[in-house]
């Protein structure tokens, strides 16, 4: 838990995934997220947002553990972080510059429009083109999942 939320990131740029405990839609993206942790989370700081009034540390590092993604989380029952980023459903993620600014929000992939293929990889295409210094083309990718309300 937590008091207020900034939105600078400190020294690097961070990616937040937007999680529920009960909600089964982050496993479709679990093996995209499992590259990105591997192969970014050194040069980003990765973490989870669990945003239900039902979550708690137990549920939230079971998950994460049912996930294979050892990454830091945050259990934000006051919704402080979607108060701040806004974000639409669950498994929504964000590509935060150090100075606070959304570089890319949106869907990981594609995968559940495509029965599990995954054929675009939105946040690794903006991760390796903010890494490059490039224009990230794609800033935001309509996902699919539980609707946060």
């Amino acid at each position: 838990m937590f008091g207020t939320v900034t939105a600078k990131t400190g020294p690097k740029a961070q990616v937040i995934v937007f999680m529920d405990a009960q909600c089964p839609c982050i496993f479709s993206h679990r093996e995209t997220m499992s590259e990105i942790i591997d192969k970014y989370g050194t040069q980003r700081t990765i973490k989870a947002i669990f945003i239900s009034q039902k979550d708690n540390k137990i549920d939230a590092e079971y998950t994460l553990s049912a996930l294979g993604w050892n990454i830091p989380y945050i259990i934000d029952t006051a919704r402080n972080y979607v108060k701040l980023y806004k974000p639409k459903i669950l498994t929504e993620c964000m590509l935060i510059s150090p100075s606070g600014k959304i570089l890319y929000h949106g869907a990981i992939d594609d995968s559940p429009q495509n029965m599990g293929q995954v054929k675009h990889r939105y946040l690794q295409n903006a991760i390796e083109e903010y890494l490059n210094h490039s224009p990230i083309p794609v800033k935001f990718a309509q996902g699919v999942g539980c609707l946060i309300i």
